[in-house]
């Protein structure tokens, strides 16, 4: 994106010099006339370049990476908080497992969270206005930086607390797997698939969160949208 922006400046450059030759030698070519258009017989395709010239600064400024990049990081560690919280129910979990339906409750806050970040994020945007892939990316970012901060408790849980969890939770699954109408040939392949190391475990916790809030954006990322008449609520009882 950078590289294009840069390609666009340096055409601009070479549309206002063509610009002033044309304007130049039209001068010395009637100087009894004054030019009453500066566009009067110019190139057309000069014309359409300068009106597409117009619109890449506001487009630019739109879509600022910087701006995205910042807040989904700022707003990943508040989400990522929550996160590390709600995995203290799964820690606890191990010796008093209603603490794991505690913990399966709190999970109903993450696509409010997302909800709440979504709106805020597009009221910080020039106009208010977000379109729905941009929504997406700042929700996939914003689940990749949560997801490394959960990944600290989930390493120190994994590597300190609880050394023999993935383990038991890779022993859990083909219990359940066993339980179902699956082929017995699929659970013995499962079966003799190496226990995840932590680090795998935890990488795939990441890619599962940023997959989670893909999901999620799809659905949450056009009711955002539509919250406008909200927040124009909000500030007309702040004024009252």
């Amino acid at each position: 994106m950078k590289s294009f922006y840069k390609l666009v400046s340096s055409a601009k450059v070479i549309h206002f010099l063509t610009f002033e030759y044309y304007h130049q030698h039209k001068l010395k070519a009637d100087r009894n006339t004054s030019i009453k258009n500066d566009r009067d017989g110019y190139p057309y395709v000069f014309v359409f370049f300068d009106y597409f010239c117009t619109k890449i600064k506001p487009i630019q400024m739109k879509e600022d990476k910087s701006q995205l990049m910042n807040y989904a990081m700022n707003s990943g560690l508040i989400l990522g908080g929550f996160w590390v919280f709600k995995y203290l129910f799964v820690i606890g979990a191990t010796q008093f497992p209603f603490l794991g339906i505690v913990q399966s409750l709190l999970s109903i806050g993450t696509p409010l969270i997302l909800l709440y970040f979504i709106v805020k994020y597009k009221n910080q945007i020039e106009g208010s206005r977000i379109g729905f892939w941009h929504g997406v990316q700042f929700s996939m970012l914003l689940f990749f930086y949560a997801g490394l901060i959960e990944a600290i408790i989930v390493m120190i849980h994994v590597l300190w607390i609880d050394p023999n969890y993935i383990s038991n939770t890779f022993e859990n699954i083909i219990s359940i797997a066993e339980s179902l109408p699956v082929d017995q040939n699929t659970i013995e392949q499962v079966r003799n698939q190496p226990v995840p190391t932590p680090f795998l475990y935890t990488l795939n916790l990441i890619i599962s969160d940023v997959l989670i809030g893909i999901v999620l954006s799809l659905l949450i990322v056009p009711l955002a949208m539509k919250i406008e008449i909200t927040r124009q609520n909000e500030n007309s009882r702040k004024e009252d």
